[in-house]
């Protein structure tokens, strides 16, 4: 939002950061939509979700942004919503990084292999042990632990599969 690029410019100067326009509660405005499609041919990739509010705007605008965007693209934490998945056409080129309760949110009830079969995405859910799901594939990272269920940790576990997606 642009009220708090200033500060984020000063606490990260080594980062780009893109002032968009701001909703009332401090969420992003639809309006930012011609900025964010002005930059949409330059992205690789696009990872929404960590920091974006549920603000039925930024919703909004993150809903345009995927009907415009063919690229890969990671959805996290806020930007794992049940209707705004619906709703993306070509599926298979996202990468879904929930923890329980977002799967929960998803889901609607079924498990995650069941999910994942009907589901061309790829499906990373988060836990004590990390599971990755597409279709016929499953795989299990059993190196993690309780450690990691603290606020960012996720967030930096969607950096990273964004940064590969991107490359």
């Amino acid at each position: 939002p642009e009220s708090l690029h200033a500060s984020f410019v000063a606490q990260r100067p080594e980062a780009m950061w893109v002032p968009l326009p701001e909703t009332p509660t401090g969420g992003l405005a639809l309006e930012a939509l011609g900025k964010v499609r002005s930059l949409l041919e330059r992205a690789s990739a696009l990872l929404a979700g960590p920091g974006l509010g549920t603000d039925r705007e930024t919703q909004s605008l993150l809903r345009e942004t995927l009907s415009l965007y063919t690229g890969p693209v990671l959805l996290d934490a806020d930007a794992l919503q049940p209707e705004l998945l619906t709703d993306i056409s070509s599926p298979e080129r996202l990468v879904l990084t929930p923890h329980a309760g977002e799967y929960q949110r998803i889901s609607q009830g079924v498990d995650p292999q069941t999910f994942a079969e009907k589901n061309p995405s790829v499906l990373v859910l988060k836990g004590t042990h990390t599971r990755v799901l597409q279709a016929d594939q499953s795989y299990h990272c059993l190196g993690g632990s309780t450690v990691l269920a603290r606020g960012g940790s996720g967030d930096l576990l969607a950096g990273i599969i964004g940064s590969l997606l991107a490359s």
